[in-house]
This record gives C-alpha cells, sequence and structure tokens, in this order.
C-alpha cells in the first residue's frame, strides 16, 4: 500500500513537472500574434495573446497546495490557448490563399504541355475509336446507341477543353466558393449574420472564434461568474503572468468585487479545464473541417 501511494506522489510530481515545462514551452512558441483582429481578435496581438492565465488573490508561503493547483489550472489553459491560436492561424491562412493565383502562371504551362503531347493525339485516336463503333451501330439500326455515343464525345470533349485550357480559372472558383461556404457556416453557428460582414470577413471570424474559443472561457474562469467588464478584462491581461502589476490589477479587482478570485478552488477548477478543453478541441476540430 505504501509502495503504491509512492508511486502515485512520484507519478503526480512528474506529471506536474512536465506539465510545467510544456507550459513554459507554449508560452515560448507563441512569439508573435496576429495584428488588426476586430472584437475579440483583437486580444491575439502580442500585447495580450501570452497573458492568458487564471489568477487569485496573492498566495502566501503556507499556500503551496493551493499553488500547485493554479499552476495545473494555467498549464492545462496555456496548452488548449496554444493549440486554438495555431489551429486559427492554420485557419486564416488557408480562408487567405488562393492557390490558383500562387500556381496560375505554372498550371497554364502544365495544361498547354499536356493539351499538346497528351489530349490532342489522343483525342485523334479516341475519335477513330469512337466513329468505328457507331458505324457498326448504324449498321444494326441502333439509333440509340448512335445518340449514347454522341452524347458521351460531346461530354468528354467539353470536360477534357475545360480542364486543359481553363484549369487555374476553375480551380479559382472552386477555392472561392469552398472558403465562402465554410465563412458562412461558421458565422451561422455563431449567429452571425454572414450577408452582412464587411470586406474583413476573414478577420472578423478569426475574433468571433478566438472569442469563443478563448477569451469568454477564461473570463468566466478568471471572474467565476462576478460582474466585469471588458476594461476589467484588459487591465488584467496587458500585464504578464505572475508580476507586480497583474497582482496589483488583480488587488484592484477583488477590492471592488468583495469575495472574488479568492484562494482554495484551484483543484476545483481543474475538472472545469478538462471538459472545456474536450468542448474546445471539438469545437475548433469543426470549425477548421469547415
Amino acid at each position: 500500500m505504501k509502495r503504491k501511494l509512492k508511486r502515485l506522489v512520484i507519478l503526480a510530481l512528474a506529471l506536474t513537472l512536465a506539465m510545467a515545462l510544456l507550459c513554459t514551452g507554449v508560452n515560448a512558441a507563441v512569439v508573435t500574434g496576429l495584428k488588426d483582429i476586430p472584437g475579440d481578435g483583437q486580444y491575439m496581438s502580442d500585447t495580450y495573446v501570452e497573458n492568458y492565465a487564471i489568477d487569485s488573490e496573492k498566495l502566501g508561503l503556507l499556500d503551496s497546495f493551493e499553488k500547485i493547483g493554479l499552476g495545473v489550472v494555467n498549464v492545462l489553459f496555456s496548452l488548449c490557448r496554444y493549440i486554438v491560436f495555431l489551429g486559427l492561424r492554420v485557419f486564416r491562412f488557408a480562408l487567405t490563399l488562393n492557390v490558383a493565383t500562387l500556381a496560375g502562371g505554372k498550371l497554364d504551362e502544365i495544361q498547354t504541355a499536356m493539351k499538346n503531347t497528351i489530349f490532342e493525339p489522343m483525342w485523334i485516336v479516341a475519335f477513330i475509336g469512337v466513329a468505328a463503333a457507331m458505324v457498326r451501330k448504324f449498321a444494326r439500326r441502333n439509333f440509340t446507341g448512335i445518340l449514347s455515343d454522341i452524347a458521351k464525345v460531346v461530354v468528354i470533349y467539353m470536360f477534357v477543353t475545360l480542364l486543359a485550357t481553363h484549369t487555374s480559372e476553375v480551380l479559382g472558383n472552386v477555392v472561392s466558393i469552398s472558403r465562402d461556404l465554410g465563412l458562412s457556416v461558421v458565422m451561422e453557428m455563431n449567429g452571425r449574420d454572414a450577408d452582412a460582414a464587411p470586406d474583413t470577413f476573414v478577420d472578423e471570424t478569426v475574433g468571433i472564434l478566438w472569442g469563443d474559443l478563448v477569451h469568454r472561457p477564461w473570463e468566466q474562469l478568471e471572474f467565476e461568474g462576478y460582474s466585469h467588464t471588458a476594461e476589467d478584462a484588459r487591465a488584467i491581461l496587458k500585464h504578464k503572468p505572475g508580476s507586480d502589476e497583474r497582482q496589483g490589477a488583480v488587488d484592484e479587482y477583488i477590492k471592488a468585487h468583495s469575495g472574488a478570485m479568492q484562494k482554495g478552488g484551484s483543484w476545483g477548477r481543474i475538472a472545469v479545464v478538462l471538459l472545456y478543453m474536450l468542448a474546445t478541441l471539438l469545437k475548433l476540430a469543426v470549425y477548421v473541417a469547415c
């Protein structure tokens, strides 16, 4: 029994250390934020993006157990924030990337070469084969088969001509339709009017997703249901976690809201953060898939 308990303690300490190192790596990895994102996306800038952490009233030397619990909460939240940040950067890059524009010249060269070396010679061979089949069907009075062969030839010729001469244009239209459809789905899922979106449609969508996946969950964990304003959030987020300035901002909020950010509930927040991580990763997967 003692051996099992000792192993559990060692495992817990190793896990805490690994998560602390991971948290350090996460904070070091997010070195550049995104600028000029509207709405809650403003918190993706360098000023705020690395400062997301859960705070409490000032902890003393006798609050080591509480500090460990709060550290675990912040490691989990930082990990989830980092994953969301990377996911939204990929999401934004995919929606602003126009493959047809980047590769249009190369596609034109490739399609011209394919047209001259593959499609035109093969078209002559295919036409001769179809013509022979049509002669046989004509001899058998199979006019339905003849009309079917003619329709097939016309459809195939149109399809091949389209791909062999307008590949970049077709690809550009497909990318545009896919992007608009994905953005519309995301906007509808977040209760926004996609038709009223401005030219900065992609950035607005990224800002909405950041608020939904990171900023508002952080506010719920940070303020625990106590009333707060956007200015209260900015006053805390603009300072580095663990700094005297941040603790001062937290103390100011606690003075104005008696009972807020009290110590003693850090370990209970771990289950909440785990549920938040599960829901957030599922939502992020859906958003990116759109």
